[in-house]
């Protein structure tokens, strides 16, 4: 097989799993009514339940339906108005239109309520843990922990495949060419073996 038909192909097998993962997300996600179906843990505020690495199946859930308790609370997962960013905390109370939310492992509540235009979705009870590493690679490559490496890991991974893919596409010897300087070889040869045959009878001659 050739090095531009092996590019192509590395192409394709990249393709279709970039399509899977995202088709799987989009299944998952579905059946679960959460946009976010997977989440990954990023810090330690919910010890020893939850540890910065683990991967969480979430599911939506309404308002109402939230259960709070300081003891057994739903974890639920709320986006923060200020940064955007997704947080992971159990749900102690309700007050007004908002319910307070702390980390497990945190000394006070979170400054802000959570309303219900905030909430992503509510744990389920199943996660992938953090000493499988899939989650810390998520967060690595995200950048979210020991940044700019995460960053430099996918620059570093696109280069190589431009540079392999450009190599694949590359012009490769042409076997037209092989063929005809072998031909070539083989005239020249043919054509020395009759002055060769000639100088053995010339000597042949001068002998006698």
């Amino acid at each position: 097989m050739s090095k531009k038909r092996e590019a192509v192909k590395l192409v394709l097998v990249m393709v279709t799993i970039i399509a899977l993962a995202f088709g799987a997300f989009a299944v998952i996600g579905s059946a679960l009514n959460s946009q976010y179906p997977l989440v990954v843990v990023a810090s330690g505020s919910m010890k020893p339940v939850l540890y910065e690495g683990d991967i969480l199946l979430i599911e939506g859930v309404k308002f109402e339906e939230v259960k709070t308790s300081p003891i057994d609370g739903d974890v639920i997962v709320y986006r923060r108005p200020y940064d955007g960013r997704l947080i992971v905390h159990r749900a102690i109370a309700r007050e007004g239109i908002g319910i307070i939310t702390k980390g497990d492992a945190n000394l006070s509540p979170d400054p802000i309520p959570v309303t219900q235009d905030m909430i992503v979705g509510r744990w389920t009870g199943f996660k992938i843990p953090h000493w499988t590493g899939v989650g810390y690679l998520s967060l690595i490559l995200r950048g979210e922990i020991y940044y700019p490496l995460g960053p430099l890991i996918i620059i570093l991974l696109v280069l190589l495949n431009v540079v392999y893919l450009l190599s694949g596409f590359s012009r490769s010897p042409d076997k037209s060419d092989e063929s005809q300087s072998k031909g070539s070889s083989g005239e020249s040869l043919k054509t020395e073996s009759p002055a060769g045959s000639n100088m053995r009878c010339v000597d042949g001659l001068s002998l006698t």
